[in-house]
């Protein structure tokens, strides 16, 4: 884990490291997929505070602007995919933000199958999840004013969805 941080803006600066091959990742190793070559989720426990960042190569290390105005110890999510075979990768890493706002309570696990911006609604289908096991998803989007929702590309695809652990793997 990193040392703790103050909130407000945070420039982070990294290194991505391909573990196999003990090497050092530049953007000359890496492939545009969604739009970017890489791609940071940075999370808080509590799912409430959410920042999805492209991280920039600067010929030395990677960096990136992220602001934080809620204490938490926050999951950092890198994906990404090499160029040479074109597999995906992820490297996550925890970063305590401290000096903002209180942390949101963590939220309870219930059975709840939708929730609302107020202006959009989004609904998981009735199927039945296990852990462990694959499942398809069936998720509709809709407006609270009953009109259709207009689903547009957003870094080359029409949805993402991440799904994580506790522990942030």
């Amino acid at each position: 884990m990193i040392a703790p941080v103050q909130a407000g803006k945070v420039n982070y600066v990294f290194e991505l490291v391909d573990t196999k091959l003990n090497k050092v990742l530049t953007d000359a190793d890496l492939k545009i997929a969604h739009e970017k070559k890489l791609h940071m989720m940075a999370y808080d426990p509590a799912l409430k505070e959410f920042q999805h960042v492209h991280p920039e190569f600067d010929g030395h290390v990677w960096k990136v602007e992220l602001n934080f105005s809620v204490n938490a110890n926050y999951w950092l999510w890198t994906q990404g995919e090499l160029a040479g075979d074109g597999s995906e990768f992820t490297s996550s890493t925890r970063l305590t933000v401290q000096g903002g706002a209180p942390s949101w309570p963590s939220p309870r696990l219930t059975e709840t199958r939708a929730g609302s911006s107020g202006i959009s609604v989004v609904t998981l289908g009735a199927g039945k999840l296990v852990a462990g096991r694959m499942a398809m998803l069936t998720v509709k989007f809709s407006r609270n004013n009953g009109t259709p929702a207009e689903i547009t590309p957003y870094l080359g695809a029409f949805a993402h969805a991440v799904a994580v652990t506790d522990d942030g793997d």
